[in-house]
């Protein structure tokens, strides 16, 4: 129930960032980064990330965030605003992150704007972030996964 709670106090927030986003205030890419920091919590920036999409109507990334006080990794993936067609709409999305020789802690569903945040504490451990997006339109399918090598060693 938690969880729940959390998304959608988050997900009012994502909609007056992504709002501005449509109006053309600061970059998308900053948006979406400083978007991904607020889903996580206090404390997080993003250390890496990556687009699944950037076709012109389904635009999807996946970050993956670090916070130095809590020492503590999170993972979400994001469907951007201004790009996708399906924003707003539940489609299958997926985020996920694991510490070397650790098993993944992942968040996989139907979401409207965003799947996570998942976290990890990864100790003297390098780590990988992993990110999923299908969306399926009236004649399309888009299926997209990404895994990044480990990294971010610490």
């Amino acid at each position: 129930m938690k969880k729940t709670t959390r998304r959608i106090a988050v997900t009012a927030s994502a909609t007056a960032v992504f709002s501005s986003a449509l109006l053309g205030s600061p970059a998308q890419a900053a948006s979406l980064s400083s978007e991904a920091a607020a889903i996580c919590g206090s404390g997080y920036y993003v250390q890496r990330s990556s687009v699944l999409s950037d076709r012109e109507t389904q635009g999807v990334t996946a970050f993956q965030l670090y916070n130095s006080s809590s020492k503590k990794n999170c993972a979400v993936t994001l469907k951007h605003p201004t790009s996708s067609s399906f924003y707003g709409d539940k489609t299958t999305l997926g985020a996920g992150i694991r510490a070397e020789d650790g098993s993944w802690v992942k968040d996989e569903g139907a979401y409207a704007y965003y799947a996570g945040p998942v976290y990890i504490s990864a100790a003297s451990k390098c780590v990988q972030f992993w990110g999923k997006t299908y969306q399926s339109g009236a004649s399309s399918v888009w299926y997209e996964t990404y895994t990044s090598p480990l990294g971010n060693c610490g």
